[in-house]
């Protein structure tokens, strides 16, 4: 992928992360959040004709933060979309480090999603096999901390996560999967299973904040 047409997908992402997170006026809800969704739909236009597997992952971190945006914008329809768009141009690159951190988050935010519908089986299967790669990683012998998080790929070399960030912000994502599948299985009757994630959650947790040491 071109260097130039990188950097220029970073500034776009920059422009549209930076809006998205201002509030909008209380008269014109949400405008801040569609004015980044043009930003990002410009960026989707220069990636039109991009066909590396540098440029097909990047191309689903859009998809995936639009789908985000339009979550927060009360279009749930439109989210649900870009979520099975953004997993679907995942399938060929699920085992790359480039682009796990982006399947198990658009894993989780279509299955939340899927929660709030009621369509706990739909989230139940997503979510269970969002847990069978988790586990396949040790077999495929990658490290957690060589997967990179969402906007990693492109970002300048100097800006990208540490190890150590990237494996404990993918662990806090897969907690976050076992927390989800956890609440799936409770409302699918499947008490045993929904009891054995919802422990492994909290021990995971309570792993989290012991290594993190004492409060100073």
């Amino acid at each position: 992928m071109d260097a130039s047409l990188r950097e220029s997908i970073y500034s776009d992402y920059l422009s549209a992360s930076n809006i998205h997170e201002l509030p909008s006026p209380e008269d014109r809800p949400f405008e801040n959040q569609y004015a980044a969704l043009k930003i990002l739909e410009k960026a989707q236009s220069k990636l039109e004709k991009e066909l590396s597997e540098e440029g097909k992952i990047i191309k689903t971190s859009i998809e995936h933060f639009i789908g985000k945006i339009h979550y927060s914008t009360e279009d749930r329809p439109s989210a649900v979309k870009n979520f099975q768009k953004c997993l679907l141009g995942l399938e060929a690159y699920v085992f790359d480090n480039r682009a796990l951190g982006i399947f198990l988050k658009a894993t989780n935010d279509l299955a939340i999603i899927y929660c709030e519908r009621e369509e706990y089986q739909n989230a139940y299967s997503l979510l269970k096999h969002g847990e069978k790669v988790y586990k396949e990683l040790a077999e495929k012998s990658i490290p957690l901390n060589s997967i990179w998080d969402s906007w990693e790929i492109i970002k300048p070399a100097e800006e990208r996560n540490t190890p150590e960030a990237r494996e404990n912000a993918f662990e806090e994502v897969y907690t976050h999967t076992l927390f989800f599948l956890s609440q799936a299985c409770q409302n699918l009757g499947k008490v045993e299973e929904s009891s054995k994630n919802c422990g492994t959650c909290l021990h995971r947790q309570l792993k989290t904040i012991t290594s993190q040491g004492p409060c100073s």
